[in-house]
């Protein structure tokens, strides 16, 4: 979860896109979340052991940090050009290099793949009716 929240929302628009300040530490969220200060300790590559120890904040919080992001992304992308798009910046994973505009495509095929996976768990746990 903390993965989900923090990885796929503010920090690859605007640290990874926008280079700007990350509100993870900057506002503190990391507090909230039960998560180092460090911007790149964020539960990516956990041993179960340590996810098990992590506690999830509240619902409340969840949804205020994704809120909070939800908007400040919103308001990054609206105001994007084409050539902002063509861009080329740096990626963690081969090619090494993509696009502004092959990164979002990647963040969307992440959600949706993220999506699935805690759909699945939902129907899993508590049947079917997750779209309700």
């Amino acid at each position: 979860m903390a993965h989900l929240a923090y990885d796929q929302g503010y920090r690859f628009i605007h640290y990874r896109i926008a280079s700007t300040p990350q509100i993870w530490t900057v506002e503190p969220w990391h507090r909230k979340f039960g998560m180092p200060e460090d911007p790149q300790e964020y539960g990516l590559g956990w041993t179960n052991e340590q996810a098990a120890q992590w506690q999830a904040p509240s619902k409340a919080v969840l949804m205020e940090y994704f809120d909070k992001v939800n908007t400040d992304a919103a308001q990054y992308l609206s105001a994007m050009t084409g050539a902002d798009l063509e861009r080329v910046i740096p990626f963690p994973a081969p090619p090494d290099t993509l696009t502004v505009r092959e990164a979002l495509g990647n963040l969307v095929w992440d959600n949706v793949a993220h999506g699935g996976q805690v759909a699945y768990l939902r129907g899993f746990f508590r049947g079917s009716g997750w779209h309700r």
